[in-house]
C-alpha cells in the first residue's frame, strides 16, 4: 500500500520526559527509561518517525510480516454487547504459527469462563475448538466446536480468532489511515516514549486522531511500538468524551506483551490440553466462590 506522507497531518513533538498511562484511569505518572545512545539506532528511528510516520508504520508491518511463529501474553479488553459494555480484561497465553495457520489461546485468569481454544486451518473442518473452564450443572467441561466468525456474529468479540496478531493489527491501522484520506487525513503526533505492559517494553507512543467522517466511532488511538524491534506492543482505542482517556471512553485495548518471535512450535502446541482432575476441581471451587459473589461478564475467544 502506498500512502503519500504529505497528505497526513503530522503534528510531531518529542521530549525526554517519560509519561505513562496508569491503567485505564485519567491520571499519569513519570517513570525512567533508557533513551538516546542507550538504545541502538534510537536517534535514526526518531528521525524516521518524525519525518515519515506512515512510512515508519509500514516498516512496523514489514517487521511483523517476518515473524512466522511466536508466543506472547495477549491482553484484551473490548466494549461489547447491545449496550456496548466495557468487559473485564483478559490475560491470555497466545501461540501462533503461519504454516499451517494455527492459533492457541490459553486463559491465564483462573476465574475466566474459558480454559483454552485452538484453531488450525484445514483441521477439524476449520472450526474453533473451545474448552470451557467448567461444565453445565457441575459436570466436567466438554469440548465445543464453532465457526470462527460466530464470536463476531453474536456480538461476543470484535474480530474472529483468525484475525489475531500484530501483523493483522498493523494492516488494519494502515488501511484505516488510507481510507481517512478523502476526509482530511489522520493527525499523527509523536508523544514521549514510555514503557508498556507487564514486560515493561520501551516503546514509541504514536497518537492518531481520525477525522469526524471516518466510519469508526473511536476517533483517538494510542499506538505503542517497541523501539528495539519495531513490533507493535499495544493499542488503545478511545471514544469521544469529556475525558479523552478513561474507563468511560475506552473502546478497546489490545496488547502483545513479551512477544517471543520465531520460537519452535510443534503440532502439540495446537492441541487442547488434557484437563487434570486436581486443576478441574480447583476451577470448580473458584467458580463456586465466584457464583456466590455474582456472575462475571464473558466473551467468546477472538482476536484484536
Amino acid at each position: 500500500m502506498s500512502i503519500k506522507p504529505e497528505r497526513i497531518r503530522a503534528c510531531l513533538s518529542f521530549s525526554l520526559g517519560i509519561v505513562i498511562l496508569c491503567g485505564l484511569g485519567c491520571s499519569a505518572a513519570t517513570v525512567e527509561m533508557p533513551v538516546g545512545s542507550a538504545i541502538e539506532g534510537y536517534d535514526a528511528k526518531v528521525k524516521q518517525v518524525s519525518t515519515d510516520p506512515v512510512g515508519y508504520l509500514e516498516t512496523c508491518l514489514a517487521a511483523a510480516e517476518e515473524i512466522e511463529e511466536f508466543k506472547t501474553t495477549f491482553i484484551r479488553q473490548e466494549r461489547l454487547g447491545l449496550f456496548k459494555e466495557l468487559k473485564p480484561q483478559e490475560n491470555i497465553l497466545a501461540e501462533y504459527r503461519d504454516a499451517p495457520f494455527s492459533i492457541r489461546f490459553t486463559w491465564n485468569d483462573k476465574d475466566s469462563e474459558y480454559r483454552q481454544c485452538v484453531y488450525v486451518q484445514g483441521r477439524d473442518d476449520n472450526m474453533v475448538l473451545l474448552m470451557p473452564r467448567k461444565g453445565l450443572f457441575g459436570l466436567p467441561p466438554s469440548l465445543q466446536k464453532y465457526p470462527a466468525e460466530f464470536a463476531v456474529k453474536f456480538g461476543k468479540a470484535r474480530n474472529p480468532i483468525t484475525d489475531f496478531g500484530p501483523r493483522r493489527m498493523m494492516e488494519r491501522i494502515l488501511d484505516r489511515i488510507e481510507k481517512a484520506e478523502p476526509f482530511g487525513g489522520v493527525g499523527i503526533v509523536l508523544r514521549p516514549p514510555t514503557e508498556i505492559g507487564p514486560a515493561k517494553e520501551p516503546c514509541f507512543h504514536l497518537e492518531l486522531r481520525y477525522p469526524e467522517k471516518d466510519e469508526f466511532a473511536c476517533k483517538l488511538q494510542d499506538l505503542y511500538i517497541n523501539i528495539h524491534t519495531n513490533l507493535p506492543v499495544a493499542t488503545y482505542l478511545w471514544l469521544p468524551g469529556k475525558d479523552e482517556r478513561c474507563d468511560e471512553t475506552l473502546d478497546a485495548l489490545y496488547m502483545y506483551s513479551g512477544l517471543e518471535p520465531n520460537v519452535q512450535l510443534t503440532d502439540a502446541n495446537f492441541r487442547i490440553q488434557e484437563i487434570k482432575r486436581k486443576a478441574a476441581k480447583a476451577d470448580r471451587e473458584v467458580q463456586t466462590a465466584g457464583d456466590a459473589g455474582g456472575a462475571s461478564a464473558s466473551a467468546l475467544p477472538a482476536a484484536e
